[in-house]
């Protein structure tokens, strides 16, 4: 969840994604399920630590969040790094407005591929297989 608050710091808010396990069997877990915004426009920065085992790779590719309608969204940005371990995004928030969000992730494993949904608030069930 990320929640707009006018008394938090401002600055960007880091979060850890890790994903582990074997293919097939993938887990994930974030550094911290919440976050708390600055009033303005705020940074969030998400790293993603893969620990799966040899031979499995990991990026991010996208996200999804609620809060959005064909007009206005609370990300403002969404920008990928090369190589995809780490997305910025840019969230603005009404005050105290909340919404949640999670970030796809593609596992390669040889000509294998998974998608998964990591969404702090959800178990491990969201995942699609191509």
């Amino acid at each position: 969840f990320v929640r707009n608050d006018d008394q938090a710091a401002s600055g960007a808010k880091h979060l850890k994604l890790t994903i582990t396990g074997v293919h097939g069997t993938y887990s994930w877990s974030y550094s911290n399920a919440s976050l708390i915004l600055g009033g303005e426009t705020g940074q969030v920065e998400i790293e993603l630590k893969n620990e799966t085992s040899v031979g499995s790779s990991a990026t991010i590719f996208n996200y999804a969040s609620t809060g959005m309608t064909e007009t206005c969204s609370p990300i403002k940005s969404f920008e990928l790094s090369p190589g995809g371990n780490l997305a910025i995004l840019k969230i603005g928030l009404l005050r105290h407005q909340l919404i949640d969000f999670g970030v796809f992730v593609k596992m390669t494993h040889g000509r294998k591929e998974t998608v998964l949904f990591c969404d702090p608030q959800a178990s491990n069930d969201p995942v699609k297989n191509f």
